[in-house]
């Protein structure tokens, strides 16, 4: 008995130094002096692809009916084993990031490799490439790119939101009419829902960099009268920070939209921050986990903005590069992604440094993805204003209100705001013109209205605007269009950022960041129809389009259908303003079938 009393002493005296040991290292641990979660840093690595002319060429023939390869995707091993790196290349790399002290992650697909650490790591990481000393120089020449932290492009909401408030918690006849069933009844969505398909079996992916509370989404799907799952939100942090709440209406708008259109998909929403590094690391996850079969991006920058940021060396060389190399490793395993075309018209850049010079909007102007462009539906505006029939969304016609009220002398931000509001369109820079817009009536050719002239640093009306016509090369933007106007938009419903289930309020929105998840909710319709992933639209709805019957109906007034420069080709089956057209969805999904 004395021994055991004796060891037990022993024992409660051992305790607290145990308990002052692990305070100490505690301490140490929050002090910054060993690695935490709130002290770290990431940089990543994008390898160029094997046999990327061959991926080219599987990217369009799984989309070709007659093509041995139609509807055929790779899983993400399959891709790796096809197109990736081989193993040794990625071990070598992640063996040598561990001795520098690093986290890897390795991404399915083989093309990524992430590394996380402090950031005395990080740097010597970082000079040691530099040096040619951190990978072997026939294993380095395979790196794509290297995303550092400090390599930051801020990315912008494309969304808009009306005046127009109706209260907390209103019930005003509206909000309903506002609601989803505008957009299945305009474009006729209805007979996708036939057997009570509503998207069972599908994943829709939303890529935002802002912060949401579930909950209004919840709430907004109750008094919407949309028989919405429970549990069906997922949300997946793919940055090393946490979430900003800045615009988080946007993913607010997103996951409202998307999950109202299609009821039974679930919804999984990746979370970055507004970089770079976040953009790609963001799609890294979407695209290697392969759990979505449609993706929605409804933030973008101007093409003019990356060129300028490249320049600059605040992101990397091949940044437009490896954009595209994700999203063609998404389309080989079958994944629709949807991106918003942009709410400055044809001036994409206007709100960076009020230079009306054009420009398209990223990464709406990647050949890989359907970029989603916006209408304004026929509406009275006031006694002596309507709109009589779908035309492009822009603030051209509103000139004149916005004169009368004297916005032309306002703050910068908010003429931009109201004189150059409209979807996006144009020419790409940055890429040519993909093979699925070749011989298509109106791409490469276009017709505008110049509404604005930039001279002496001084931004001027052009009091008598004319028409010309012309030629251009590069990637045409938009592919599709549906309404985006806030003016004859979608109810939302919103709670204080942060403060679940918190008294919200009502407001009616719009820009192109509502149409994004709305096209991509129908992809989910589609394919859960189906049964099959419908892949990469592009290749495809260019062929209907062009065919008999086609399901697209497009806009080519010449003086009624403008994006504030582009506007219709008359009798083209494709303009800059409004891509193809509008859609039905009914006979689209024919085609599909």
């Amino acid at each position: 008995m004395s021994k055991q009393r004796s060891f037990r002493k022993r024992l409660l005296l051992l305790i607290p130094i145990g308990m002052l040991i692990f305070a100490f290292f505690s301490i140490q641990n929050v002090s910054g002096k060993t690695t935490s979660n709130f002290n770290q840093d990431r940089i990543t690595f994008v390898f160029n692809p094997q046999n990327n002319k061959s991926l080219n060429h599987y990217v369009y023939q799984t989309v070709e009916r007659n093509g041995k390869n139609f509807h055929h995707y790779f899983s993400p091993h399959q891709f790796a084993n096809k197109f990736g790196q081989p193993n040794w290349v990625i071990k070598r790399l992640t063996n040598r990031l561990r001795r520098q002290h690093l986290k890897t992650k390795a991404y399915q697909g083989r093309l990524i490799v992430v590394a996380t650490g402090n950031s005395k790591d990080i740097k010597r990481v970082i000079n040691l490439n530099q040096r040619k000393k951190l990978m072997p120089r026939f294993a380095s020449n395979k790196i794509l790119g290297i995303v550092k932290s400090n390599q930051t492009n801020q990315f912008k909401s494309n969304y808009y939101q009306s005046k127009i408030d109706y209260g907390n918690g209103s019930k005003d006849s509206n909000l309903i009419n506002a609601g989803p069933r505008r957009f299945i009844n305009r474009y006729d969505v209805s007979p996708l829902y036939e057997n009570n398909q509503l998207g069972r079996g599908q994943s829709i992916g939303i890529i935002s960099f802002a912060n949401f509370n579930p909950s209004d989404a919840y709430y907004y799907w109750n008094k919407q009268g949309i028989p919405a799952k429970s549990n069906r939100i997922k949300i997946i942090n793919t940055s090393n920070k946490k979430p900003s709440w800045n615009q988080y209406d946007e993913t607010t708008n997103d996951v409202e939209q998307s999950g109202s259109i299609a009821p039974d998909a679930n919804i999984d929403v990746y979370m970055g921050d507004t970089t770079a590094q976040g953009m790609i690391n963001a799609l890294a996850n979407a695209i290697s986990a392969n759990q979505t079969s449609s993706l929605s991006i409804s933030w973008g920058q101007s093409e003019r903005l990356v060129q300028s940021e490249i320049k600059s060396g605040q992101i990397p060389k091949y940044y437009n590069g490896i954009i595209n190399l994700l999203f063609k490793q998404a389309a080989a395993q079958g994944m629709s992604i949807f991106t918003s075309a942009g709410d400055n018209g044809a001036y994409d850049a206007i709100d960076e440094n009020y230079d009306p010079e054009l420009s398209v909007d990223t990464p709406a102007a990647s050949p890989y993805v359907t970029a989603v462009g916006g209408t304004t539906l026929p509406y009275r505006v006031s006694n002596t204003l309507s709109v009589n029939q779908e035309r492009a969304w822009s603030n051209d016609f509103l000139y004149s209100i916005f004169d009368h009220r004297g916005l032309m002398n306002g703050s910068q931000s908010k003429f931009v705001q109201n004189y150059f509001a409209g979807t996006g369109g144009g020419f790409s820079k940055l890429n040519p013109i993909p093979p699925y817009q070749y011989h298509v009536k109106g791409t490469g050719t276009y017709n505008a209205i110049p509404l604005w002239l930039y001279k002496n640093k001084t931004l001027y009306r052009i009091a008598h605007p004319k028409l010309i016509s012309g030629t251009s090369s590069g990637r045409n933007v938009p592919d599709i269009s549906v309404n985006a106007d806030p003016n004859t938009g979608y109810a939302a419903y919103y709670s204080n950022p942060g403060h679940f289930n918190s008294n919200g309020h009502w407001a009616y929105t719009g820009g192109t960041s509502i149409v994004a998840p709305q096209m991509a909710a129908v992809a989910a319709l589609v394919n859960s129809k189906n049964n099959v992933r419908s892949g990469f639209w592009n290749p495809q709805i260019y062929q209907m389009a062009t065919g008999n019957d086609s399901p697209f109906h497009p806009l080519d007034s010449i003086y009624n259908n403008n994006n504030l420069y582009y506007t219709g080709q008359k009798d083209a089956i494709y303009n800059q303003s409004t891509g193809l057209g509008t859609v039905d969805v009914a006979k689209l999904n024919h085609f599909f079938d």
